[in-house]
């Protein structure tokens, strides 16, 4: 038997080596687990962020990194109350993702209070980077000034009349106020719009007066997700798609296009910020998330990745999870991974890249699985998002 103060010590060493573990960097990753937009976020954005974390070496000045995740149920008041708990409660570093304009707002206001670094992946709304804008927030997706965009060739063919059934929340709202002014800018005219609640299920009414305007474009200011799948579906029902017409959305998904299928939306054309078929880099990284998680990823899971990387690269150059001087490395770095190439973080938060116009192939154009986007145009970072002399960013000195 040992003597007494022999274990004594043994145990105070143990207890010390215990206490000099280094404490880990969390992430956050806050999703849609179980609803409308849950297969294009979702575990593979939890996913992706580890992935990241792994790519990194699963550790970031010395001390290992721990991603955890959580659902916001779509509820912008449950989103904020998980922000709360993981910053005051588990010392979460970083927040990541959160789709849902509404939920993403409202956890914006929880970092600004907290001091606390988010990057917005799946949220659109601009406000994020612009009226709402915080030291705090990074906005690394698309946004609805860069979805508007998608106007400018359907003007340029012809289609330069719109009719918009509009989602009832931010987003939706957001999305219809840039658009408009993308309209006005290139030749175009609204011929009206009407307001669609979120829980929507039969769009008819809506769609009978988009018919009875007149409008060469019936354009869906719905999220990507199953609302989105349902409105297309009964548009084209409706016959509101002809070689006079067109039903296109603003902001659309590789998995909206699968779901509805090749001959529902050959054709239609949208802005992306990222394609699995894109180039060789792209594949190669989505061949290698699809081995891992046994699916290809979506543009959001591509976004949460390099948001991911770029968070813990700006870690490292700062030696330091201290928010403020996290954001300010962040800023010094260029981004360059399979989803932004040569990107810079500007003033107010917004990441800018290349985006690139794509179209839905027809079903004799594609020629394997998930092959659905012929590539169109690379819209320079500079042309597709607001410029800063633009912005309503207080952050931002003109």
């Amino acid at each position: 038997m040992r003597p007494i103060p022999a274990l004594i010590a043994l145990g105070c060493l143990l207890a010390g080596s215990a206490l000099a573990q280094p404490a880990p960097v969390k992430l956050g990753v806050l999703e849609d687990m179980a609803g409308p937009t849950s297969y294009l976020n979702g575990q593979g954005s939890v996913d992706a962020a580890q992935l990241a974390a792994d790519d990194f070496g699963g550790k970031v000045i010395g001390r290992p990194i721990v991603v955890m995740s959580a659902d916001h149920q779509q509820k912008p008041a449950v989103g904020a109350a998980i922000a709360r708990r993981w910053i005051d409660e588990q010392g979460v570093d970083v927040l990541l993702d959160i789709p849902n304009s509404d939920i993403a707002l409202a956890v914006d206001q929880v970092i600004a209070e907290k001091h606390r670094l988010a990057i917005f992946v799946g949220a659109v709304t601009d406000r994020i980077s612009e009226q709402d804008c915080n030291p705090y927030a990074m906005q690394w997706g698309l946004d609805t000034y860069a979805d508007s965009q998608t106007v400018r060739p359907l003007i340029k063919s012809g289609f330069d009349s719109f009719f918009f059934l509009t989602s009832d929340y931010v987003f939706g709202h957001t999305l219809e106020d840039a658009a408009r002014s993308a309209i006005a800018a290139a030749g175009g005219k609204v011929l009206g719009s009407v307001t669609i609640p979120l829980e929507t299920t039969d769009y008819s009414s809506f769609l009978v007066q988009a018919q009875a305007s007149g409008a060469k474009v019936v354009a869906l200011l719905i999220s990507g997700g199953s609302r989105l799948v349902t409105a297309f579906k009964q548009a084209r029902e409706f016959g509101l798609s002809d070689a006079s017409h067109k039903v296109t959305s603003l902001h659309i998904y590789t998995e909206d296009v699968h779901t509805l299928g090749l001959p529902a939306t050959q054709g239609l054309e949208a802005v992306v910020p990222f394609y699995w078929n894109r180039d060789a880099a792209s594949r190669a990284f989505s061949e290698r998330y699809k081995a891992r998680f046994g699916h290809l990823p979506s543009e959001l899971h591509a976004g949460v990745y390099s948001a991911t990387l770029a968070y813990l690269k700006g870690v490292e150059k700062a030696g330091t999870t201290d928010a403020a001087k996290v954001r300010a490395a962040m800023a010094e770095i260029t981004i360059d991974d399979v989803y932004a190439q040569h990107a810079t973080l500007l003033a107010n938060g917004r990441l800018i890249h290349d985006l690139y116009l794509v179209q839905v192939k027809t079903p004799a154009e594609s020629k394997d699985p998930w092959d659905y986007f012929n590539l169109v145009a690379t819209i320079p970072a500079a042309e597709a998002f607001r410029p800063l002399s633009q912005s309503l960013c207080p952050l931002v000195k003109h």
